[in-house]
């Protein structure tokens, strides 16, 4: 059996305003469907969560991090990003899939940062 880890894991999934954001930065560049963008979307090791009001409160606190880093993914000028990256700005473009249970899928080969139980 595969250990577990003791981190929890959260997968960003773009929503249709980030799509339109997208496709709108460059005229004549391609169009990408939301089934694209999300294609290969971003996973992020976070800690574990205790309650359920921690994941909410960890989002609240690491939102600029984490849309920074998917708005980067897709456009490297910093100047043709949204103005108000708020969290609510945050939410309405992105879906948060939360996993509370990791397990190492490579025993013994991964990082040491992580502490197996």
């Amino acid at each position: 059996m595969l250990p577990a880890v003791n981190f929890g894991v959260i997968v960003l999934k773009a929503k249709e305003p980030f799509v339109v954001w997208n496709n709108n930065l460059e005229e004549d560049g391609r169009k990408f469907s939301r089934e694209e963008v999300n294609e290969k979307p971003t996973a992020y090791i976070i800690p574990e969560m205790e309650t359920p009001g921690d994941l909410e409160n960890y989002l609240k606190a690491n939102f600029r991090d984490l849309f920074r880093n998917e708005l980067n993914k897709w456009w490297l000028n910093e100047e043709d990003w949204p103005d108000n990256l708020d969290y609510d700005k945050f939410r309405e473009w992105f879906e948060v899939q939360y996993s509370p249970v990791v397990f190492d899928g490579h025993p013994g080969k991964g990082p040491t940062l992580i502490k197996r139980e």
